[in-house]
């Protein structure tokens, strides 16, 4: 079986045959019964993949579908305008990045759609180019934005500067200006949009970006879509069968004691080793970091001593964290248990 370390695009993910662990019955749910949300998860967690995966669906591309829950829910398979932005692969240390990334997003889709002469602001081009795919396709617009705080994540509490009018002014302040004004498009543009995804690291109130409109639903803690992100128990089970199995024969186990290993609750992965070549050897085995895990509550180290699933001196691989926003924001640590 081939696992899809490191893709993120789900259309490559379904052509080029990798395993591929459904959550389309929740994102069928996700956009039958709301219309503006925000998600926020650690990084490497399987945002932008979700992102591919809605984009792929509002863009009917139906036979990507083939086989999975949502074939059989989505009757319809409607087209619509899709506007995708993603963060992720700019550095925004450097002043004027981030205008450069939405000039770019606002000109290529200008280019499909059409510019207003005189429409200056980004704010406001926005607005004209979701009216503008509203009234073109006969369809309300579908926004999703990847990594929403990066441009401000990038720069947090640092002392970097860019030039503004003349004045010097931190970036940090600069970038949460312009995303205030980005972000404020979705209030005014309501009648224009059909479904709002933004996805991040960060709570959303604690960045303050989005005074400028009414707050998305937030999904983050949601016990209805809490395993839109990330990997359950049962699909652990269901699509890692075969390298579980590898695992205990490895490990000299039965593929029964392997899964009494993974002791999955909430959303805080570890995995204990003693070794570094055994913590190699887990990731081989599963083809991704920290895939063979122990799962336990979110205070996670804590509980893990006082119950004795962990020893001082022990090194865990600490990959997620239902903490959302305090932790960490890369996926894996690994720590050293004290």
């Amino acid at each position: 079986m081939k696992y899809p370390i490191g893709i993120q695009d789900f259309a490559s993910i379904i052509n080029d045959g990798y395993v591929y662990v459904d959550k389309t019955a929740l994102i069928y749910r996700l956009v039958t019964e709301g219309s503006i949300y925000f998600l926020s998860r650690t990084r490497r967690f399987g945002k932008s993949l979700l992102v591919s995966t809605l984009e792929c669906y509002f863009r009917g591309r139906k036979e990507l579908f083939r086989g999975l829950a949502i074939d059989s829910l989505e009757k319809e398979w409607a087209q619509y305008p899709v506007f995708h932005i993603d963060f992720n692969g700019t550095n925004f240390t450097q002043g004027g990045a981030l205008e450069e990334t939405i000039e770019k997003f606002l000109t290529d889709q200008e280019e499909i759609y059409g510019k207003n002469p005189n429409s200056k602001n980004i704010g406001n081009r926005f607005i004209d180019l979701l009216k503008a795919a509203h009234q073109q396709t006969g369809r309300r617009a579908v926004v999703l934005i990847d990594e929403y705080d990066k441009p401000i994540l990038d720069v947090l509490d640092t002392t970097l500067t860019t030039e503004v009018d003349g004045e010097r002014r931190p970036i940090e302040d600069v970038n949460r200006e312009i995303l205030k004004a980005f972000y404020s498009v979705f209030k005014a543009a309501d009648a224009d949009l059909q479904f709002v995804l933004l996805t991040g690291v960060t709570k959303f109130s604690q960045v303050s970006v989005f005074s400028g409109f009414n707050q998305p639903e937030d999904i983050s803690m949601s016990r209805d879509f809490e395993a839109l992100c990330g990997i359950t128990e049962k699909e652990l089970y269901h699509y890692f069968a075969e390298p579980i199995v590898k695992l205990a024969e490895r490990y000299k186990v039965t593929t029964e004691d392997m899964k009494e290993r993974f002791q999955l609750k909430e959303l805080v992965y570890i995995y204990i080793a003693r070794t570094d070549s055994q913590i190699k050897e887990i990731e081989e085995s599963f083809k991704a970091p920290g895939a063979a895990i122990y799962h336990i509550l979110s205070n996670g180290i804590r509980v893990a001593k006082e119950t004795g699933l962990v020893q001082p001196g022990d090194t865990i691989i600490v990959t997620g964290s239902s903490a959302i926003g305090i932790g960490s924001t890369d996926m894996m640590q690994i720590i050293t248990v004290k």
